[in-house]
């Protein structure tokens, strides 16, 4: 009996040790494991050991019940089975790991999953550790003496070193791979964020150090701490101030007030430091759904790649990809609402291997389990506490009711009440301080997050109750650590050059993948003007009569496409979101992405023109001869109208109102083209605009190059053919044309220069895109960059 016992000794500690159940369930996961895991796996070799006869006589009595089994054994004069708390010094005492290899790794790993304890990693590394620690010190010389000492002895030597040359030699060997320290992702010390007597204020004209009147205190000084290589999660009830708590800490301020400290490894947390730090995950998975999984985390290590190389980069990625477990679904679409791809866990997982690209010290994530079912979210946090323990990230997260199993995995809990601290510190230690204080105590089948949102709840409890909890508590003072004053890992913005390549390169990729934005507008421009062309087909002879029409036709074929651009509007707004998390990860500057999304604009709108343009040419026939300065003139119209709608898409605070914006202001620039009114008739308020108006600039340009290059018919040299009243008579040369034309609107004459109308409307366009820049620099400033948080309080 106790050569079984030996056995049951470290199993019933390694329970402990991970804190899977109580007594009674981690002897009986001991005995189950030994029986159903174990001895099948290692076969032969565990049926020679001289533990065998000892196994095979004690497993009468690891069936069923372990209390009746611990009668049994008293009956028969055994021992009767450890206690769990009896073996809890042996749990506490496990050192850090130690990898290595044996036959052991794959039945305890295997003993990890059907427990559902951790990720693949961590599994196996807490394998080895209960096998090298605990285990064989525990069994003695029937290990020693088993056969498969000498195996493990030999592949011991598989797991020292790098992790890519342990992965090669491992394969020589025969061994698998085994979780490294010394991964890229892992950090020399795990960091220190400090944050003492935050105070966050809200409301018009409010002033530091002065509540007024008009204010709301958010957050009133709030003190905590998070350490690298633990999770920390930031829980309370609705309006108690957790997203406003990661907000300040993640310095995510505009208009409001702060006060306090916040520090990293002893040192202020500023604007700069915390974007080549820090990655932040969003509540909402924000992806490029036309990207598979492996793309999006290239493209990621690409504009995070500062200093390394292509061969580095792809070895990164593969590196995140075995992390997260996103390896089986690499070449597997985003997916959207139209196209099918990554599941939720699968999308919230690859959000948290974009962070990791990065090779972040922190890990910032805004509820990593919402809208996830109960695996989903169990899987989504197990992973991100195998990151924190393996690598020394400071991973931190607010978190909204969490499941018991998902609650037990993180290290510390900060909850918060009213905006005020109600409990900071290590996760087991919550309940006892809430009964401490007289608090009800746990009721069974209660879980532990539902207690403390119960008892801390403003709205359903009792304000006194409330109160006594957040006045009770006194913040821990913050224990300096190794990395008190070291650095941390930062990474480096890439050029701007290179960043706009990049994106250029991400841009054109997803147009292919996804060409509706451009090529429905394409076939659109085409069909409409095809209709126009053939409504206006009268127009192909150059005559008297048809001078009017074939303006009307040019007016026509701009504004059908130019009002297309309010589409631009819906989809911009949308991306708009992913490119407010990229540039709060610092991935790359506003600059780059307006520079790369004009690369791909333009030639896009050279082609929509060209569809615009073709119908005419076919069916009425407009002069080839300036074919290259038409095409011009409309591209920069389309060019105008584009950039209004990417305008009126950042500045917007609701697509909707940004397409009625747009609708409204090409409206008002139809009116103002030429042909409708003649800008001399209209009121000197409103006539300035047809100065800026490219709409009116650019088809003034393509009615000189037309009328210019052309003759009409049914004039004579002196009007003699000109019918009589009402039939118009213009003149029979382009420029007289254009001068008769100026005599009804007055906006037309042969004074005119198409160069000069097409160099203004470029100026417009080009100003209406700065515009887009500023707006877009601005509204990311105010919501991300803005933070001014003092370091000295």
């Amino acid at each position: 009996c106790s050569h079984a016992l030996s056995l049951a000794k470290p199993l019933a500690a390694y329970h402990s040790y991970l804190g899977v159940g109580g007594e009674q369930e981690a002897l009986q996961q001991g005995f189950n494991f030994r029986q159903q895991v174990m001895v099948p796996s290692l076969g032969s070799a565990m049926s020679s050991s001289p533990a065998a006869p000892v196994i095979a006589e004690n497993s009468s009595r690891s069936e069923g019940n372990p209390v009746a089994e611990e009668n049994a054994a008293s009956e028969k004069g055994c021992a009767g089975l450890p206690s769990q708390k009896s073996t809890l010094s042996l749990a506490v005492a496990l050192a850090p790991a130690l990898p290595s290899t044996s036959p052991l790794a794959k039945p305890l790993a295997a003993y990890h999953s059907r427990l559902g304890v951790r990720g693949e990693q961590e599994a196996l590394q807490q394998s080895f550790n209960l096998m090298q620690q605990v285990m064989a010190p525990s069994l003695g010389s029937a290990m020693s003496s088993s056969p498969v000492a000498p195996v493990i002895a030999e592949n011991s030597s598989c797991s020292q070193g790098n992790p890519v040359a342990e992965e090669k030699a491992a394969s020589e060997k025969g061994c698998a791979r085994l979780p490294s320290q010394k991964s890229t992702l892992s950090l020399a010390s795990p960091p220190v964020l400090a944050f003492e007597d935050l105070t966050y204020i809200v409301g018009r004209k409010s002033m530091c150090g002065a509540a007024r009147a008009d204010s709301k205190q958010i957050l009133r000084n709030v003190t905590g701490c998070a350490r690298g290589g633990r999770m920390l999660a930031i829980m309370g009830g609705s309006g108690a101030g957790k997203t406003s708590l990661l907000d300040v800490l993640t310095l995510k301020i505009a208009g409001s007030c702060v006060q306090g400290s916040i520090t990293l490894n002893g040192k202020p947390l500023k604007q700069q430091r915390f974007l080549k730090c820090a990655s932040y995950v969003a509540q909402e998975p924000l992806l490029w759904s036309q990207l598979t999984t492996r793309e999006t985390l290239r493209y990621g290590a690409d504009l995070h790649g500062a200093g390394s190389s292509a061969k580095e980069r792809e070895a990164l990625v593969d590196e995140v990809l075995d992390h997260t477990g996103l390896k089986s679904c690499e070449h597997t679409l985003v997916g959207d609402l139209f196209r099918k791809g990554l599941s939720g866990g699968q999308k919230k997982r690859l959000c948290i291997a974009e962070a990791l690209v990065k090779r972040p010290s922190i890990l910032v994530l805004d509820e990593p389990t919402s809208a996830l079912d109960s695996t989903a979210a169990f899987e989504v946090t197990r992973l991100l506490q195998g990151l924190a323990k393996s690598s020394n990230l400071l991973i931190l997260c607010t978190i909204h009711q969490p499941s018991h199993r998902v609650f037990q995995l993180f290290d510390d809990t900060l909850i918060l009440a009213a905006g005020r601290v109600a409990y900071c510190g290590p996760t087991e230690d919550a309940v006892r301080h809430m009964t401490s204080l007289g608090m009800p105590p746990l009721k069974a089948g209660m879980s532990l997050p539902e207690y403390l949102l119960d008892v801390t709840n403003t709205d359903f409890t009792a304000a006194e109750q409330v109160e006594k909890i957040l006045d009770s508590w006194v913040p821990h003072p913050i224990e300096p650590s190794d990395a008190e004053g070291a650095g941390v890992r930062e990474t480096e913005m890439r050029g701007v050059g290179v960043q706009t390549l990049i994106l250029g390169r991400r841009l054109a990729w997803i147009t292919l993948r996804d060409p509706m934005l451009y090529a429905s507008r394409w076939l659109f421009a085409l069909v409409a003007n095809l209709v126009f062309a053939w409504v206006y087909m009268d127009a192909r002879d150059r005559t008297q009569a048809q001078v009017l029409p074939r303006i009307w036709l040019l007016s026509w074929c701009m504004g059908a496409p130019a009002f297309m651009s309010v589409v631009v509007i819906a989809v911009y707004s949308l991306d708009f979101h992913i490119l407010q998390k990229e540039l709060r990860n610092g991935m790359y500057r506003p600059t780059a992405y307006v520079m790369s999304q004009t690369l791909l604009m333009i030639p896009s709108l050279l082609v929509l023109s060209a569809c615009s343009l073709l119908p005419l040419y076919l069916i009425v026939g407009y002069s080839w001869s300036v074919v290259v300065e038409m095409w011009l003139a409309l591209s920069v119209c389309m060019l105008w109208a584009e950039c209004l709608a990417q305008l009126l898409a950042v500045c917007s605070p609701h697509f909707l109102l940004g397409m009625v914006a747009y609708i409204g202001v090409m409206f008002i620039a139809f009116l103002q083209a030429g042909p409708i009114i003649s800008i001399g008739s209209i009121t000197p308020v409103l006539r300035w605009i047809h100065s800026i108006n490219p709409w009116f600039l650019c088809l003034r340009a393509m009615t000189t190059l037309d009328f210019t290059s052309s003759t009409f018919d049914g004039f004579g040299d002196v009007g003699e053919l000109c019918d009589a009243p009402p039939v118009p008579c213009f003149g029979k040369q382009g420029a007289d044309v254009l001068d008769g034309v100026g005599a009804l609107l007055s906006s037309f004459g042969s004074e005119h220069h198409a160069a000069h109308d097409i160099a203004v409307a470029v100026g417009v366009a080009a100003a209406t895109k700065l515009g887009q820049y500023a707006f877009l620099s601005l509204k990311v400033a105010d919501e991300t960059f803005m933070a001014n948080v003092p370091g000295d309080g």
